[in-house]
């Protein structure tokens, strides 16, 4: 598998990760990411965004 499609793979699912974290927010008032990472959430969220621009400049299949 190329890396590029790898990467297309974690972006996703970081991007789902994201969403449903943000859904757990403003749902329950309960942030999972920080909840599991601690003090290592700002490079989670850091990956999130990462990811999100990948997605707007590579489009759904990162061709």
């Amino acid at each position: 598998m190329s890396k590029n499609k790898d990467w297309n793979k974690i972006a996703g699912f970081l991007l789902i990760a994201g969403g449903l974290n943000w859904g757990l927010i403003g749902f329950f008032g309960f942030n999972l990411v920080e909840a599991l990472t601690g003090p290592l959430a700002r490079f989670v969220y850091m990956a999130v965004g990462i990811a999100a621009v990948s997605k707007i400049f590579n489009g759904k299949n990162g061709d």
